[in-house]
């Protein structure tokens, strides 16, 4: 097997796990428990690259800075990062990349942290 093939079977498996991380992320929100909701943000933004997917680390570093700076944003950012993750999965599954610099989801999260990074702004 050669590393292309290699990293195109670590992908598929690892976007597999994709609707459980949703359920999960959902269910931390829920259940409001920051630490560990930041945490699998931050698992997402090493894992994205890792696994060649550098649009998830993107969705995970914008969420991870949000819990860290602004979790009052979360309420609006958690559900688009959970509809990103989700778009991410189906066009990785068509042998697509989704765009997430132009996705409109995606493009409010930027928002709410730019907005978020100017209110902390000295």
């Amino acid at each position: 097997m050669s590393l292309k093939e290699l990293l195109a079977e670590l992908q598929k498996e690892y976007l597999a796990t994709f609707p459980a991380k949703v359920v999960l992320i959902s269910d931390l929100w829920r259940k409001r428990e920051m630490t560990e909701l930041e945490t699998e943000y931050h698992k997402m933004k090493g894992t994205g690259r890792t696994y060649g997917l550098p649009e998830v680390s993107q969705v995970g570093e914008a969420l991870e800075r949000l819990c860290e700076v602004a979790p009052d944003q979360l309420e609006k950012a958690v559900p688009l990062s959970l509809q990103v993750l989700t778009k991410i999965r189906a066009h990785r599954e068509r042998g697509e990349t989704l765009s997430v610099e132009i996705d409109p989801d995606f493009q409010a999260i930027v928002q709410l942290v730019m907005k978020a990074d100017k209110a902390k702004a000295p």
